[in-house]
């Protein structure tokens, strides 16, 4: 009797002063919210305009915690009283980052991050360009181009690279086209000496920033290299032609949406440019009239031939004389 009455006490006990117990199980419903340990804030890029970034993926070290940002860059996570903290912040087109919590005596932190953009790289264009020359020398040449986004302004260089060829140049930036640029022969890749082997190959965009990363912004590849000879037919072997000459080559269709141009140089020993043509798209016939004066003088003309990739040919060269 006596233990059925200390059990009843026990009981009465435990529920009256048990409900009123600290709840410090963070998964007990009952829990209070503000007994929660959670981290607020915002993300914004590393800009002077300090551009809120939505949709970054800001997670815990195990990923088991994770959340996005929202459209005015903001987030709440929380973080299970982990110690120590670590958040990680990922979005594509940004540099990851990483923030470590001081939560000093309080289960509540509030801060801001800003994340640095990785530079874009957008119209690149990597081509080919053939030059033939008597009595049968052909030279190549390869050229890279790219624009760059740098939105935080810290892009320290852009180098192309190519592991399989051990090549790695800088590319120079252009005021004028507002890009940045390289152009190279054969001779500067090495372990080739035909330049189909570099056809389909992949060479890599690197940006260096100030900072000290450096990311692939890029990649590239020569997508043909056109081998076929244009061949011109007159004026040639120095003829003696009227101020407007017709210039006349054999049928020539590359393929890949040809654009065909003449270009007239002074025939001296350092040939000057005089006139370039550029023949109307759709043009059929391969012939090409000229409709302004040359004056008097000796002169060579070529025919370019440029492909929808902007890899491009050069013809030999055919002099020609204009009376006086």
């Amino acid at each position: 009797m006596n233990r059925n009455l200390l059990n009843i006490f026990l009981t009465i006990l435990l529920f009256t002063y048990g409900c009123d117990a600290p709840r410090n199980n963070i998964l007990d419903p009952a829990a209070g919210v503000q007994d929660i340990p959670a981290v607020s804030g915002r993300v914004f890029k590393l800009n002077p305009a300090r551009d809120p970034v939505p949709g970054v993926l800001i997670k815990n070290k195990s990923g088991t915690l994770s959340t996005l940002s929202s459209t005015d860059g903001s987030f709440s996570i929380t973080v299970l009283n982990e110690r120590p903290s670590i958040l990680y912040l990922e979005k594509p087109g940004f540099h990851p980052d990483s923030v470590l919590i001081d939560w000093g005596n309080s289960k509540n932190v509030n801060f801001e991050v800003s994340l640095n953009s990785i530079p874009e790289a957008f119209n690149t264009r990597f081509f080919s360009s053939v030059t033939n020359r008597f009595p049968d020398l052909v030279s190549y040449r390869f050229s890279f181009e790219t624009e760059i986004l740098d939105i935080e302004g810290d892009l320290d260089s852009i180098v192309v690279y190519s592991d399989e060829f051990d090549f790695n140049r800088r590319l120079e930036f252009n005021p004028g086209t507002r890009k940045y640029e390289i152009s190279f022969g054969l001779f500067d890749i090495a372990g080739i000496d035909n330049p189909a082997a570099i056809i389909a190959k992949d060479f890599f965009l690197i940006s260096y920033e100030n900072t000290g990363k450096a990311t692939i912004t890029g990649v590239s590849s020569i997508k043909r290299i056109i081998t076929t000879e244009p061949r011109l037919v007159s004026p040639a072997n120095a003829i003696e032609t009227p101020s407007q000459p017709e210039f006349v080559w054999l049928n020539y269709d590359p393929g890949f949406n040809p654009e065909y141009s003449i270009g007239i140089f002074t025939d001296d020993i350092q040939p000057e440019p005089v006139l370039n043509f550029q023949i109307p798209k759709g043009t059929t016939t391969s012939s090409f009239k000229l409709n302004s004066n040359l004056p008097p003088g000796s002169y060579f003309w070529v025919l370019f031939c440029k492909d929808e990739f902007n890899n491009s040919v050069r013809s030999k060269p055919a002099s020609f004389r204009v009376r006086n």
